[in-house]
């Protein structure tokens, strides 16, 4: 709880330093705003880490080790692109971040429709 406390604080720390930033010096704001997300980012790798740890260790007792790989690459994309897209939205770049996040998506669906026509062939032919 603390550690959550804390992240909030910083944010909302650079948020209002921001604020008065963007009034007298523009571009630095912006260099703030991507260093501050950036460092934010940098503290949720080890949580991030035990969370991949994880999965694997859920796919491995399942037996899913190839379909836990692929989820994880999906999800890896995921939070890349829609990280990517923000910082380009926090540079004002909001056309930018919209279409890396668009990529994204695209990326995650052609990774995982392989995997969903596997489910459903399996499902129709546990009916048939």
């Amino acid at each position: 709880m603390t550690e959550a406390l804390r992240f909030v604080g910083i944010g909302m720390g650079v948020a209002l330093l921001l604020l008065v930033l963007r009034k007298t010096s523009p571009p630095a704001a912006v260099a703030l705003a991507l260093a501050a997300g950036a460092a934010l980012l940098l503290a949720f790798t080890d949580r991030l880490r035990t969370v991949v740890e994880a999965l694997q260790s859920l796919s491995k007792m399942t037996g899913l080790e190839e379909e836990g790989a692929l989820l994880l690459r999906v999800a890896g994309i995921g939070i890349l692109c829609e990280t990517g897209g923000r910082l380009c939205r926090d540079a004002g770049e909001e056309g930018l971040g919209e279409k890396v996040e668009m990529g994204g998506r695209l990326m995650m669906l052609s990774l995982a429709l392989p995997l969903a026509v596997s489910l459903l062939e399996n499902v129709f032919a546990m009916f048939a």
